[in-house]
């Protein structure tokens, strides 16, 4: 863990840098996935499933807002395995991890399931998908509490 005072690569998994002594941050793997901001895409989610089945939008754009959405959590999905693997994080908070990556998963999925609906016109997809979102979205608020309670614990301020 590089320490943002000084510089110095400390070991994985320490509380203070070895050269100046300075706390080091916890990292905080789900920063992109603050409550307010999950719970507005979230939101958003349901806002445009509302907006298709109204006819408000059209399949294509219904489609193209729910690929990009998908392409943007798989992007930020990519950069918190990276930062988990390349920091050993794993192995520091396993809990907060796995938390983490089951939420993110079920809200990928949840997205997968929604999309279906332009294939078939199934409003099914909306409950079923929606259900997976919002258990997504609890189980990465939930590894934030983790990371959240680990740093109070640890009495680090701050995140990278």
């Amino acid at each position: 863990m590089i320490c943002i005072k000084c510089g110095y690569e400390n070991a994985v998994g320490s509380n203070y840098c070895d050269q100046c002594f300075s706390p080091l941050p916890r990292l905080e793997l789900f920063q992109v996935f603050e409550p307010t901001i999950v719970t507005g895409r979230v939101k958003k989610i349901q806002t445009h499933c509302e907006m298709i089945q109204k006819t408000e939008i059209t399949p294509e754009e219904f489609s193209e807002f729910v690929t990009v959405t998908y392409e943007e959590l798989t992007r930020i999905s990519g950069e918190i395995q990276e930062i988990v693997d390349s920091a050993g994080y794993r192995d520091i908070s396993p809990d907060e991890v796995e938390i983490g990556y089951e939420g993110m998963t079920l809200y990928e999925q949840g997205l997968q399931e929604i999309y279906l609906y332009v294939e078939d016109m199934n409003p099914e997809h909306f409950s079923a998908g929606m259900e997976m979102i919002n258990q997504g979205n609890l189980k990465i608020n939930e590894a934030m509490k983790i990371n959240r309670d680990n740093r109070e614990r640890d009495g680090v301020q701050g995140t990278l």
